[in-house]
């Protein structure tokens, strides 16, 4: 045995080679703190053991009015409901109910806000609105929207509808085509209305250069001849000469309600 004044350690020297020896005060100042350390984690590890039911429900943090506990909490990706593929969680409430909730994506870059909440407003079995909570405070309407094409149905004489388009946007179903006739005349509505809606009508002057214009004809009761399917009306001369035009016209409508 040797002393190695150095490094203040006992040195044992053998056959071979040779190896430093700890003071006893090291041993227990490294068993002490190892006892601690053990000791601690028991701690711990029996917390966690006692409230693990309140880390797995979520329950943790929990402090406003309504919340709800989750227990059982499940996230899975589904393969297919019927609604395509979506992430979503299977969970049970306070009340012991099996619940899945849909859960949608959302990677906010800069100038954006995370979105926390989407939801459908119901309109119809075809239309609804969409509505975004987003973090920050505040919430974003958005509706759905469509368009086409009004095909043209002429008849053998080359009247009738020469064509158009039609727009939705919500439940806003907004109408614009030509018809082509002469005199009195029935038009027709591409796609029907819910109910009768604003119309914007304009006409082309006869050949001769004489002007006139749509007039919408009256029914009985004295309300205009409008319905949600279509409308009458005659072209009238504005000056000139009275009475009704009987040349070719060809009339520009514009017809703007609530989709049916």
């Amino acid at each position: 045995l040797y002393f190695a004044g150095g490094i203040a350690k006992m040195f044992a020297q053998y056959v071979g080679g040779n190896g430093a020896l700890a003071w006893s005060n090291d041993v227990n100042a490294v068993n002490t703190s190892l006892a601690s350390t053990v000791a601690s984690q028991s701690n711990i590890n029996a917390g966690f053991s006692a409230n693990i039911s309140d880390y797995v429900s979520g329950t943790v943090g929990m402090s406003q009015s309504g919340d709800r506990q989750m227990q059982g909490l499940c996230m899975r990706y589904s393969a297919n409901n019927g609604n395509g593929l979506y992430p979503y969680a299977t969970y049970k409430d306070g009340s012991g109910n099996t619940n899945n909730l849909p859960l949608v994506q959302s990677n906010a870059g800069t100038g954006f806000s995370v979105i926390y909440n989407a939801k459908m407003q119901y309109v119809s079995a075809s239309e609804g609105c969409l509505w975004v909570d987003y973090v920050g405070g505040g919430s974003a309407k958005f509706v759905s929207a469509d368009c086409g094409v009004i095909p043209a149905s002429l008849d053998s004489n080359g009247y009738g509808c020469a064509g158009g388009t039609w727009e939705l946007n919500g439940n806003v179903l907004t109408q614009s085509f030509v018809w082509i006739g002469e005199g009195n005349t029935a038009v027709s509505f591409y796609k029907a209305f819910s109910g009768v809606p604003v119309l914007n009508l304009s006409i082309n002057e006869e050949a001769s250069g004489t002007s006139r214009t749509p007039n919408i004809n009256t029914n009985s009761d004295g309300t205009p001849n409008v319905s949600t399917t279509g409308f009458s009306f005659q072209p009238v001369f504005v000056a000139s000469q009275a009475g009704t035009s009987t040349a070719q016209f060809h009339l520009n409508v514009t017809a703007k309600g609530v989709a049916a």
